[in-house]
């Protein structure tokens, strides 16, 4: 079947009407060419099709054009292709199943809406779960909305892709599913893009923002279990700019979540958040002023974060017991705050650069740091709090600053490993309110210092320095405890 809107009379010229119902197999073929003068009404092209395996391709070029396609039934195709300004296609494949959705629009102020799935309403309608849809947007120009529904929570296996080429561009993907849905929105070129995830599932279920350009915002927020998130931004000044509670690029609520971010560029800021257990939180940064922060919530999550530039800020939290977290950050005057309030928690950081400062906040007992320290400048700064906890620290530089507190009222068997190598270099250590502990700095090099105050008893302590100028002091309260000094 086909229809050519420049061929019909009267008000038909500018609507085009096709009406195929209970049939199976059909094809609707419509091409429209506006040449309409400014000011006057755009074409439109209205289609229903209700049935199984049916098509409709629907071609538009001019400005204010509107396609309007309602499909019900399994396997449908739509295709629209718009060129033009101010353009609107709506494509309705609710009530069905492995249908495929494919929009194209190219101009400036245009808008796609594609929607899958069962309607949202009281009424009681017995169908099919919507499996296997498939929805892909490109719009290319400025200005530019998109918005790709599937929701179905009993539907599985739906795929939405929206792809923007332009500045000012929307991308919103909403899936309310059972399980298996994947959701896509790949914006280049742009500047103050948005783009906007929504998952909710039971499990598996993965979307994907992938930004070129200056001013963007992310936002991927996915419900249930076995989740991923996955952000890649370059450009400048870009972060969630939506102000959603929280304001986070990532959120995942439920357990065994992964969240990847990486962005490479300057002033950007970017932040993951999860709750439940067994998460995974993976952020590398590239660039200058960025910002970056995570937080888990739960137990057995693990934390990843790699950085590289200048003057940029970094708070991690993870809040439960087990976790692990991994720093790795090379550059100069960066700030990093990792607080672990749990037990078991682990954290490994290495840190080359100048003019940086760390600071580590650990609450609980068993817990582990192991931190490398290299470059001019530094400052270290690692608290904990509970007991049989330990620190191993080594630090290779000038000026470089250590501070390390351990244990409160009652804090058994805890142990401190320092290892400086350069000059003028600080350690100070301090094991308060306990019994069985253990401190050794070990320092290599000209005018380093050692300060050590210990309380409690049956602690020991060993302090070696190797070169010139030194200097130690030791406050100690308590009985039984053993303090050996060697400098050379």
């Amino acid at each position: 079947m086909g229809v050519t809107g420049k061929r019909l009379a009267g008000v038909c010229a500018l609507l085009a009407c096709v009406n195929v119902a209970a049939a199976g197999g059909n094809s609707a073929l419509i091409a429209q060419n506006s040449l309409a003068a400014s000011g006057q009404p755009g074409e439109s092209v209205a289609v229903y099709q209700q049935g199984a395996t049916l098509s409709v391709s629907v071609t538009q070029a001019g400005s204010g054009d509107s396609t309007d396609i309602r499909q019900r039934g399994v396997r449908h195709a739509v295709a629209s292709d718009q060129s033009g300004q101010a353009n609107r296609i709506v494509a309705d494949q609710i009530l069905g199943q492995a249908n495929t959705a494919t929009l194209k629009q190219s101009g400036a102020g245009n808008n796609i809406v594609s929607l899958q799935g069962k309607r949202q309403s009281g009424a009681a309608v017995a169908v099919g779960a919507g499996n296997n849809n498939v929805v892909a947007a490109t719009q290319t120009g400025n200005g530019n909305q998109a918005q790709v529904q599937q929701q179905d929570v009993s539907a599985q296996n739906n795929t939405a892709e929206i792809v923007q080429t332009g500045d000012q561009m929307q991308a919103a993907v909403f899936q309310d599913q059972a399980a298996g849905a994947r959701a896509g929105a790949y914006q280049s070129l742009g500047v103050r893009d948005g783009a906007t995830i929504y998952q909710d599932a039971a499990t598996s279920v993965q979307a994907e923002i992938r930004q070129q350009g200056s001013d963007n915002s992310q936002d991927i927020r996915q419900l249930g279990a076995a989740h991923v998130a996955t952000v890649g931004v370059t450009g400048d000044n870009n972060r969630n700019a939506g102000a959603p509670i929280p304001p986070e690029t990532v959120f995942q609520q439920g357990t065994a979540h992964q969240a990847t971010i990486a962005i490479t560029g300057n002033a950007n800021q970017v932040s993951s958040y999860q709750t439940g257990a067994n998460g995974q939180a993976t952020l590398t940064l590239n660039g200058g002023g960025n910002q970056a922060s995570a937080y888990q919530s739960g137990d057995r999550h693990s934390l990843g974060l790699t950085l590289a530039g200048n003057a940029n800020q970094n708070d991690l939290r993870q809040s439960g017991t087990a976790h692990v977290a991994s720093v790795a950050v090379s550059g100069d005057r960066n700030t990093l705050k990792l607080l672990q309030a749990g037990n078991g928690d682990d954290a490994t950081l290495s840190i080359g650069g100048s003019d940086n400062n760390v600071q580590v906040d650990q609450s609980g007992s068993l817990s582990k740091v192991a931190e490398l320290l290299s470059g001019d400048a530094n400052i270290s700064s690692i608290t904990q709090r509970g007991d049989r906890s330990t620190v191993n620290l080594s630090i290779n530089g000038l000026a470089n600053k250590a501070t390390i507190i351990q244990g409160e009222a009652g804090a058994l068997g805890n142990v401190v490993d320092v290892t400086q190598i350069g000059a003028s270099n600080v350690a100070d250590v301090s094991q308060t309110g306990g019994n069985n502990n253990s401190a050794s700095i070990r320092q290599e090099g000209d005018r380093n210092q050692a300060l050590i105050s210990t309380s409690g008893s049956d602690n020991q302590v060993t302090i070696k320095q190797t070169g010139n100028d030194h200097s130690i002091s030791i406050v100690r309260t308590g009985a039984g405890n053993i303090i050996s000094v060697t400098q050379q």
